[in-house]
């Protein structure tokens, strides 16, 4: 056996790794919500902008994103079966903003859990570290 090999399986890195790897779906799913929540609160500027330009002007002035918007609200109009009207649109347009703050509230547990489980990896690194310790001192007859 090299002796590198020993050295770099004892690095700090690896046993970290060591530590997590019972939590791994936990701790990625942590960071894909953790990622969610800060990127979802992006969607409610654009759906007032699409409320001001598309369903309160008139005539409606529609760009990329709201064009877009649009597009997905008369989608899920039809989809439930009622006509294509701008209360309709704001109808589907406010439950999927409802969807997203369910989803948002959802990575905010999922965030708070996250803590929970470094928790319990800090416990467990430090039970290790005092073994580690407390072994060193022997070999050293301290």
């Amino acid at each position: 056996m090299n002796p590198d090999e020993v050295k770099i399986s004892k690095s700090v890195i690896f046993r970290f790794v060591g530590f997590v790897r019972p939590y791994l779906r936990l701790v990625v799913g942590a960071a894909l919500m953790g990622i969610g929540k800060f990127t979802l609160p992006l969607a409610f500027p654009f759906a007032f902008k699409y409320v001001i330009d598309g369903l309160v002007t008139s005539p409606p002035k529609f760009d990329h994103i709201t064009r877009m918007i649009d597009g997905w609200c008369v989608e899920l109009s039809g989809f439930a079966g009622y006509s294509i009207t701008p209360t309709n649109k704001l109808a589907a347009l406010s439950i999927v903003m409802l969807a997203l703050y369910a989803l948002q509230s959802l990575a905010s547990f999922r965030i708070c859990k996250s803590f929970r489980i470094r928790f319990s990896i800090r416990i467990r690194a430090g039970r290790s570290s005092r073994a580690c310790s407390t072994t060193f001192s022997k070999q050293m007859n301290w």
